[in-house]
């Protein structure tokens, strides 16, 4: 029995990678965004549509990314895991369909792949999304507030 090892790829290196993906196709991106007790390693907002996305991103403990993406449910309107792309064949398909939440396969070669789009949460709360987009992207919403030396 051979044991499950990790890859030499660092978890910063992937986030690195989905961030400028999501910035590739339009969106902005926020790193280490506070929700509640938790962390969203991205967050991502996209300035014409107004949808939102939280990833979180783990080299292959997939489990416990599903267990944090079902807290950001309730604050954007799509989550997704982000796994290394080795590990991606070992994450249960099913298990993130019923939970709501997509998948993206990321390598340093090949940058990232939407392995399964999630839909819309049924669970996202306007308070709270209004909440963040406030606090974290409020250079954007209020550009007047910031002072100019």
């Amino acid at each position: 029995m051979s044991k499950l090892r990790s890859p030499c790829v660092k978890e910063s290196v992937l986030q690195d990678i989905c961030a400028e993906h999501f910035s590739r196709t339009g969106y902005l991106v926020r790193e280490e965004v506070p929700l509640w007790t938790k962390f969203v390693d991205l967050y991502c907002v996209h300035p014409i549509t107004g949808e939102s996305v939280a990833v979180e991103v783990k080299v292959l403990n997939w489990k416990r990314a599903i267990q944090q993406a079902n807290v950001y449910s309730f604050g954007a309107d799509k989550v997704f895991i982000a796994v290394a792309s080795p590990f991606v064949k070992r994450v249960e398909i099913a298990v993130l369909e019923s939970a709501g939440v997509g998948l993206i396969a990321v390598s340093e070669r090949d940058g990232c792949k939407v392995v399964l789009d999630p839909p819309y949460s049924y669970r996202r709360k306007q308070p709270i999304v209004d909440r963040i987009w406030t606090t974290v992207f409020k250079d954007l919403l209020f550009p007047s507030l910031l002072t100019v030396s």
